[in-house]
C-alpha cells in the first residue's frame, strides 16, 4: 500500500511522498514534497511563521497576562529564528536543580483540531495527514510551536505558582528561631525558575530552599507537568525523564553541559571528537568541533 498522499493547494494537485524510516529501533513515517511542491510548502511555512510571531506579540488585556505573554515568547527554542539548543541550555544557568521531560510521539500527538482556531480548513487539510501533524513537511515545525502555545502557558503558570508557594512557606524551624527579615529576603531572591522547550524536550530548572527535599519537589513537578500534558492529549516518555542536581556536576540540557555559572561542551562531545580524529573521520570531527566552538562562543 502506497503512503503517498495528494493535497490540493490553490487548485493545484500536489503529491506528498511518504516513506518509512527506522530510527533508534522505531519506524517513523515521513512525508516529503519535492521540486515545485517543496517551494509551495516552504512559502506556506514562512507565512505561518509570521502568523506565529504575531500571536506571540499580541498582548493580553491585564498587566499580569502581559507579563505572561512576554514570558511565553521566551519558552520555545526549536524552530525559532535566532535560537538553538545552546540558547535553550543558557536559560538554565544558575539553578540548583533541572528536570528534563520528553513528550512521546510529539508530532503525531498534534491534531488538526488543536489548530482549528488558527487556520482555515484548507490550510489544515494541506498541512495535516489523517488529522495529525506529519514529520517531514516544511510547515510542521512551526505549526507544532503554535499548537504548544496554550500548553506552554499552562506549564509556565503552574511553575510560577508552585515556586512562589514553595519559597514563601515558612518551616517550623524558621518560626521557632525567628529568622531575620534579611534571611527571608535572600530566600525570596531565589524564588525563580526557568522553563524552556526544544520541540518535544521540556527543561525545567528551579532553586531549592536550604531545607528543601529535592526528590519531593521534583516528583511533584513531574507529576503535575505529566497531568497537564495528558489533559491535552500528550504522553510523557518516562524512560527519558531526568532529574539533575547542580551539586552533581554539570546538568546536561539539549546536549550542552550547564552549571551555576556557564555552559560548555559535554564530556560525550569531547570523547566523540577524539574518537573521530583517531579514526580519521574528519567530517564528523569537523562538525563536532564546530558545535563545541559554538557553545564556547555563546559564553
Amino acid at each position: 500500500m502506497t503512503l503517498n498522499r495528494t493535497k490540493h493547494i490553490n487548485g493545484k494537485a500536489i503529491t506528498l511522498f511518504g516513506f518509512n524510516m527506522k530510527k533508534k529501533g522505531k519506524n517513523r513515517t515521513l512525508y516529503k514534497a519535492i521540486d515545485e511542491s517543496a517551494l509551495v510548502y516552504k512559502k506556506m511555512a514562512t507565512v505561518i511563521y509570521e502568523h506565529y510571531l504575531s500571536i506571540l506579540d499580541n498582548p493580553i488585556s491585564s498587566n499580569e497576562n502581559n507579563a505572561l505573554s512576554r514570558a511565553i515568547k521566551d519558552i520555545p527554542h526549536a524552530f525559532f529564528k535566532g535560537r538553538s539548543p545552546i540558547t535553550n541550555a543558557q536559560a538554565h544557568i544558575g539553578f540548583d536543580l533541572t528536570i528534563t521531560i520528553d513528550i512521546k510521539d510529539f508530532f503525531g500527538s498534534i491534531t488538526d483540531s488543536m489548530l482549528a482556531s488558527h487556520f482555515s480548513s484548507d490550510v489544515l487539510d494541506a498541512c495535516f495527514i489523517d488529522g495529525t501533524l506529519p514529520q517531514g513537511l516544511a510547515t510542521s515545525p512551526v505549526i507544532s510551536n503554535i499548537a504548544m502555545i496554550g500548553m506552554d502557558q499552562k506549564i509556565y503558570t503552574y511553575l510560577s505558582q508552585y515556586t512562589s508557594v514553595i519559597h514563601q512557606e515558612s518551616s517550623l524551624r524558621t518560626l521557632l528561631n525567628q529568622i531575620s527579615k534579611t534571611h527571608n529576603e535572600n530566600e525570596a531572591e531565589k524564588n525563580t525558575f526557568a522553563y524552556t522547550r526544544y520541540a518535544d524536550d521540556i527543561s525545567i530548572s528551579i532553586n531549592l530552599r536550604k531545607d528543601a527535599d529535592a526528590r519531593t519537589q521534583s516528583t511533584a513537578i513531574i507529576k503535575s507537568i505529566s497531568a497537564l500534558l495528558a489533559e491535552s492529549g500528550f504522553k510523557v516518555n518516562t524512560k527519558k525523564t531526568k532529574v539533575m542536581l547542580d551539586t552533581g556536576g554539570y546538568r546536561i540540557i539539549t546536549g550542552v553541559a550547564v552549571n551555576k555559572h556557564k555552559i560548555k561542551a559535554t564530556r560525550k562531545t569531547i570523547r566523540l571528537i577524539r574518537a573521530s580524529m583517531h579514526n580519521a573521520n574528519l567530517c564528523k570531527a569537523e562538525g563536532l568541533l564546530n558545535w563545541a566552538d559554538q557553545i564556547k562562543r555563546a559564553m
